[in-house]
């Protein structure tokens, strides 16, 4: 399936208004994700395969909730 790229960034940012006040973790979460979207796409106004975007929400959820390594 493809999605738009401007829905998913604002999707994304929706989100991350939503749940601010009861998880600021997983709102920069999805503040992160719309951006890499941002830098990734220089036009925003194409689709891309939902599974490409899964992976790179996949990417910055670990990055950003996976425990540090002593």
């Amino acid at each position: 399936m493809q999605v738009n790229i401007q829905i998913a960034i604002m999707s994304h940012l929706s989100d991350a208004q939503t749940i601010m006040n009861a998880d600021s973790e997983l709102a920069k979460t999805h503040i992160n994700f719309a951006k890499r979207l941002i830098m990734k796409y220089d036009n925003t106004d194409v689709y891309a395969e939902q599974d490409e975007l899964d992976a790179i929400w996949e990417e910055e959820y670990d990055r950003m909730h996976k425990p540090e390594e002593l």
